[in-house]
């Protein structure tokens, strides 16, 4: 009984193992399959990339043979040229600036060389050129706006509000003075800079904290170690630079007061520890 058994047991090990046998070679050729498959279907997407990387150079080879017959032929050259955005310079000034002149090959022009040659004017702050196929070029710029004057040797330097030099000129006009200190270089187009650079950029900050407190700022004088703001030609404030700026709220509600009372004439002195004193004299 137990040979029987064995014999029986044996027969469906062996009868287990064909079966895997069998099922193997299928299960191969189906995981085969899927590879080549997946080959191909790579193979086929890097034929349509080449294909259209081909396409796209062509297309572009015939595009440049195509823009260079039509610039040595002329049937491109500038007939007008358009400038916009210019308010301080004329249009004349602009277009003798930019080096662009009608009959020159729309295509051929340098876009990089107007750009470089019009923001080499002070005012200048970018250019756009744009190309408007067949014949007309545009020159669109964007100009600074003098925001402060800055007031030393007897003439005032009109400063944007990058602090870039715009103008010497005898008046300040309605911009903001900013008095006592030298630069290092007078260079229009350049930034500013002042040999005491350090209170320069603290005077300025100060004046832009006071302009965001909605106080409207007449001049800024810098007197070391002291700041003066001037409201009005005879309205003052004087301190050191961080009293003024910790009390600004304090100064605020003593102009109000002052204005309320209708009095023009004060100076009004912060000092440390919040002490704030006022005068009716002006120094």
């Amino acid at each position: 009984m137990d040979k029987y058994n064995n014999y029986n047991d044996f027969n469906e090990i062996e009868e287990y193992v064909n079966s895997s046998v069998e099922a193997r070679p299928q299960s191969d050729a189906e995981e085969l399959e899927k590879r080549q498959a997946v080959r191909r279907k790579k193979r086929r997407r890097r034929r349509r990339i080449f294909l259209i990387l081909v396409i796209l150079i062509i297309a572009a080879v015939l595009s440049f043979g195509v823009l260079t017959f039509i610039d040595k032929k002329g049937y491109a050259d500038i007939e007008t040229i358009i400038v916009e955005g210019n308010t301080y310079y004329d249009t004349v000034s602009v277009l003798e600036t930019s080096g662009a002149v009608t009959g020159e090959g729309l295509l051929s022009v340098s876009d990089n060389d107007i750009r470089s040659n019009l923001e080499k004017l002070p005012y200048i702050k970018s250019a756009k050129i744009t190309k408007q196929f067949p014949n007309t070029l545009k020159i669109t710029v964007a100009e600074r706006i003098p925001q402060y004057a800055v007031y030393f040797g007897g003439f005032f330097v009109y400063l944007d509000d990058e602090y870039v030099m715009l103008e010497k000129s005898n008046d300040a006009g309605e911009l903001k003075i900013i008095e006592g200190f030298v630069p290092k270089e007078l260079s229009l187009g350049k930034v500013f800079a002042a040999e005491d650079d350090k209170n320069f950029k603290l005077a300025m900050k100060l004046s832009d904290a006071l302009k965001e407190k909605g106080l409207n700022v007449y001049k800024v004088s810098y007197r070391d170690p002291l700041m003066r703001v001037y409201f009005s030609k005879n309205i003052v404030c004087e301190g050191a630079y961080d009293n003024l700026m910790k009390y600004i709220t304090e100064l605020n509600e003593i102009l109000y007061s002052l204005s309320t009372q209708n009095i023009e004439r004060a100076t009004i002195y912060i000092g440390d520890n919040g002490y704030i004193s006022f005068s009716p004299k002006i120094e």
